[in-house]
């Protein structure tokens, strides 16, 4: 039964009711066209073996085997797939490994009064390495 045959209201009512045009109660989705089903096998078979694939690499794959599709089309079924090609992401926030670690000089020293340990940081300061030696 409908939504609004079980509200007791008529298809007109109840639109109103539900803020909707009448015209959406009678979509029916179209899917997806012989043809794309074909192109989205092919290229769930592609993946599997080749799971780094991305979209312009599909494409050129699918051209090759002789279908004639844009990068577009390819995106959206790939997509509508929940494909996602592997590759490496970036790791921004890893630090590198630190090519000598400074040793901390105030360790195990008893700070008793005010001024009797100054530090700063000079890091920031670039220099020449060779002009020291």
């Amino acid at each position: 039964m409908e939504a609004s045959r079980l509200a007791g209201m008529s298809r007109k009512r109840f639109c109103a009711y539900m803020s909707l045009n009448r015209s959406t109660l009678y979509y029916k989705p179209k899917g997806e066209s012989a043809e794309n089903l074909e192109l989205m096998q092919e290229i769930d078979r592609y993946y599997l073996e080749h799971p780094t694939a991305g979209v312009l690499h599909m494409q050129s794959m699918l051209t090759l085997k002789g279908y004639h599709v844009n990068v577009k089309r390819v995106r959206r079924l790939m997509r509508l797939m929940h494909l996602m090609p592997i590759y490496p992401k970036p790791s921004l926030s890893k630090g590198t490994i630190p090519k000598y670690v400074h040793p901390y000089l105030l360790r195990g020293l008893d700070i008793q009064r005010p001024n009797q340990v100054w530090s700063t940081d000079i890091s920031y300061i670039p220099v020449d390495v060779l002009s020291i030696f």
